[in-house]
């Protein structure tokens, strides 16, 4: 009888960590920031929670810019639920990364 082989725990550690941050990258930088630089505003600094912009737009352009994080959530959870559908052959590792980047993604939006 052949034992199946075990994941091995570093690799599914450093899976959830980069699936982790990717979903913060998404939120905080392609969301707001890019749609910050969309409507001719600055970020300073980019943060993990907060990032202060150059100046305080309008209010239209501030709630657009409030809503580009969750957007881009949405799209990226989207965008990995249609990749895990297409490479159903996929090796696990990738099949593992792209189901909890969707996972975190759309629950985080």
């Amino acid at each position: 009888m052949q034992r199946l082989a075990l994941p091995d725990r570093l690799t599914v550690i450093a899976i959830a960590v980069i699936a982790y941050a990717g979903v913060n990258i998404t939120h905080e930088i392609i969301g707001h920031c890019g749609m910050a630089a969309l409507l001719g505003n600055k970020c300073i600094v980019i943060s993990s929670t907060y990032i202060p912009r150059a100046t305080e737009p309008v209010v239209w352009k501030d709630n657009v810019i409030i809503a580009a994080g969750i957007i881009a959530n949405w799209a990226i959870g989207l965008a990995c639920l249609g990749l895990l559908r297409a490479w159903r052959t996929a090796q696990p590792a990738l099949r593992y990364f792209l189901w909890l980047s969707m996972c975190v993604n759309l629950f985080l939006a």
